[in-house]
């Protein structure tokens, strides 16, 4: 947004340039040809020759007789390069499920943190431990009637104006 191109392009320019980008996400590329690009977009040659503009294009490079846009194609690699990795994880983990057992090689590659924090058998009817030995018993700031030194003086009064209706 603060591309000094997209700045200086008119609303119409900005529309065209998403919409260029909108057709590169799905199909990849678009026609060079303004002719047949002026068709697939549906609107006159005219205004489209008018419209594709030097701010325009510099969001997108021609190759063979297409317009790509760069930052799309970059992207969609990454976004496939993550798919693949995911989906790596996702045969081995299978293949491991299926063998029910992890040999030292493997068992060595994972960290603690994908190996604890698997929960093991039931929990118990009873909790361990106190639900009431840390529980404050009155707001630390201001007790009944007394201020904390750091608290201002309109804030106390305020507390204690209040604490009447309590």
């Amino acid at each position: 947004m603060s591309n000094i191109n997209w700045r200086t392009m008119s609303l119409e320019q900005r529309g065209l340039m998403i919409t260029l980008q909108f057709e590169c996400w799905v199909n990849g590329s678009v026609p060079s040809n303004p002719e047949t690009l002026a068709k697939i977009l549906l609107i006159g040659d005219s205004s489209l020759k008018d419209l594709l503009s030097n701010e325009v294009m510099s969001f997108f490079d021609i190759r063979d007789e297409k317009i790509v846009c760069p930052e799309l194609a970059a992207y969609k690699y990454i976004l496939d390069q993550r798919r693949s990795k995911q989906s790596e994880g996702g045969k081995k983990g299978q293949t491991m499920k299926k063998n029910k057992q992890l040999d030292d090689e493997e068992f060595e590659n994972y960290s603690k943190r994908d190996i604890e924090g698997q929960p093991q058998g039931q929990p118990s009817r009873d909790p361990k431990g106190s639900l009431v030995e840390n529980r404050i018993e009155e707001n630390t700031i201001v007790g009944l009637g007394e201020v904390h030194p750091d608290v201002s003086e309109e804030f106390a009064e305020a507390i204690n104006s209040t604490s009447r209706y309590m």
